[in-house]
């Protein structure tokens, strides 16, 4: 939707038709991203589990005695594990692609101001209230409120990242005291 409005806006330079175009694209995705808070929410949280439910497998399986049926174990983890991580895996890049259209409306209006402007002609100041108007209108994907940029994907991928290793070294602290 951003990229055809941009390409429309490129062929017209109408402000006026513009801006109602671009209201239009901010309703639109502010609805999707309401109606589906609560699924990107499950979506995001059994991911978490999944990863850390392979973690703990992993870590059982790589822990095993040699006296233990290890065949089994590895056999067990390859027909079980990838299933599992390949919903975690659609759940992250759910994720990246609601952070991808927020990036990109964040770069809208820089575009516009470049379409804008021409060399050696004054800034017209509808021109300049538009690029105004849509930076000010902030459009992306929201959750509970807040932008999903990529200040927000990073620090959700390093709380996993955290939790994950905060497991696994509880894990094997615990395996070294036995």
């Amino acid at each position: 939707m951003l990229d055809d409005w941009t390409v429309r806006f490129n062929t017209t330079l109408d402000s006026v038709k513009s801006a109602d175009a671009w209201n239009r694209i901010q309703h639109l995705l502010r609805q999707v991203a309401r109606s589906s808070e609560t699924i990107f929410f499950a979506m995001q949280t059994s991911a978490l589990i999944a990863i850390l439910c392979c973690a703990a497998r992993i870590l059982d399986t790589v822990m095993a005695k040699a006296g233990d049926d290890i065949q089994k174990w590895w056999t067990i983890t390859l027909l079980e594990l990838p299933p599992i991580l390949l919903s975690a895996i659609c759940a992250l890049a759910w994720f990246v692609k609601a952070t991808a259209i927020t990036e990109q409306g964040a770069r809208v209006p820089s575009l516009v101001n470049s379409l804008l402007v021409k060399p050696h002609t004054p800034i017209a100041l509808d021109h300049q209230l538009l690029v105004g108007f849509i930076k000010n209108s902030d459009v992306g994907y929201y959750w509970k409120g807040s932008r999903l940029n990529t200040t927000v994907f990073i620090n959700y991928c390093y709380l996993w990242g955290v939790v994950i290793c905060g497991l696994f070294t509880t894990a094997l602290k615990f395996n070294q005291q036995q």
